[in-house]
């Protein structure tokens, strides 16, 4: 598959929280729906767009998945359910990490195994696992760190 990678602009927020959406409601399915469509597109828009240094990969001018950072934090990175898998995520991640300063890290839910997987093979380890009170959804999460920044911590 061939992947082009660019900088996002405000033209990419709906194509954006639909693939939220929906890679969130196929791959995720335990997580609760907590905000409408409306709300999930005015939060891509006014917060994640405007904070982050975010880009996204087209596949045949589709937006088939976007990676979006913040100073040396992987905020989010999302690939299609069907682009998954032919190397979207990997060129997404670390097209974000060559723009980070220093270690990088991030949080992923304990129950998205799939995930979890995708980050320990690109050099990543757990160092702390949370009960779920720091984020939204309720729902256990895990703070990985890339390898190159070793803390004391492991899961």
């Amino acid at each position: 598959m061939d992947v082009e990678l660019r900088a996002a602009h405000t033209g990419d927020a709906e194509p954006m929280t639909e693939l939220f959406i929906t890679v969130r409601h196929i791959s995720m399915p335990y997580l609760p729906v907590i905000h409408s469509r409306e709300e999930t597109l005015r939060w891509m828009e006014h917060v994640v767009l405007k904070r982050n240094a975010v880009t996204v990969a087209l596949c045949s001018r589709n937006l088939v998945g976007f990676a979006a950072a913040r100073e040396n934090f992987l905020e989010h990175l999302y690939v299609a359910a069907e682009a998954q898998g032919q190397g979207i995520g990997s060129k997404l991640l670390h097209n974000a990490m060559s723009s980070m300063p220093g270690p990088v890290s991030l949080c992923v839910f304990q129950e998205n195994k799939h995930a979890r997987r995708f980050y320990e093979r690109h050099g990543f380890h757990c160092s702390a696992l949370r009960d779920g009170s720091q984020n939204e959804e309720g729902e256990p999460d895990a703070i990985y760190v890339s390898r190159s920044f070793q803390e004391t911590g492991s899961c």
